[in-house]
């Protein structure tokens, strides 16, 4: 499967492959989680125009096509000392900031039992920001269905897919030189989000479907057209 097997090469050789299609270095350290309060001050959100998957699903039924793209631009009201973004993902997910790819994980966040389990994870991510007062810093995020919005968690017969769109939630903490901190959380007001990238169909079994002519989902995600929705997770 091609995209398995171009992760997969990315690994063997100590890069990924970014949203753009070409190799690039990763940065962002993963540290542990921030104080699980903070997730109180974020939502969940799924692309507005993200498609669904009606009927009964039987064997050839394919994920939804296309990428969730997540991005907001956040500014710096100081100098930052410290940049910490802590995420969670319905559906394989890939950070970025500032078009850096972000970890080291390769298929984040990995089979887990929908109704059970979400796995959190949690960088440092100080490396790939502006930290000057007043500068601005774009997080984005794609997320593809994986595990969740696919077949290979859904029974035959099943009337749609378990996972019915793909959503993000996130938590960045800004910790200034002069020791007080911002918290951002996602949200439908701060956040854009829409179906955007080279990506046009990724799946668990069946492969990916990659059009190289396109733009990074980063550089176009933001558009005024596009929003995001709350989702109710189960």
């Amino acid at each position: 499967m091609y995209y398995i097997m171009k992760k997969i090469l990315a690994v063997a050789v100590g890069i990924v492959v970014s949203a753009s299609g070409v190799l690039a270095s990763n940065t962002g350290k993963r540290i542990a989680a921030l104080d699980n309060a903070l997730w109180a001050c974020s939502e969940w959100i799924s692309a507005a125009d993200a498609p669904v998957v009606e009927g009964r699903i039987d064997d050839f039924t394919l994920a939804p096509d296309g990428a969730s793209w997540f991005v907001a631009d956040v500014k710096n009201d100081r100098k930052v000392k410290r940049a910490c973004w802590m995420t969670a993902g319905l559906g394989v997910y890939d950070l970025y900031v500032n078009g850096k790819l972000i970890g080291e994980e390769v298929l984040k966040p990995g089979f887990t039992h929908y109704g059970k389990t979400k796995r959190s994870f949690t960088y440092d991510v100080t490396d790939a920001m502006d930290v000057n007062p007043g500068a601005y810093n774009r997080f984005s995020v794609q997320v593809t269905p994986g595990w969740w919005g696919d077949k290979i968690i859904t029974p035959h017969g099943n009337e749609g897919m378990i996972g019915r769109k793909t959503a993000f939630r996130g938590v960045i903490e800004l910790t200034f030189d002069d020791g007080t901190k911002a918290c951002l959380g996602s949200n439908v007001d701060d956040w854009k989000g829409g179906i955007a990238g080279p990506v046009k169909h990724a799946a668990i079994f069946d492969g990916e479907v990659y059009d190289a002519r396109e733009q990074p989902g980063y550089l176009v995600a933001d558009q005024p057209n596009n929003r995001c929705s709350s989702v109710l997770s189960r």
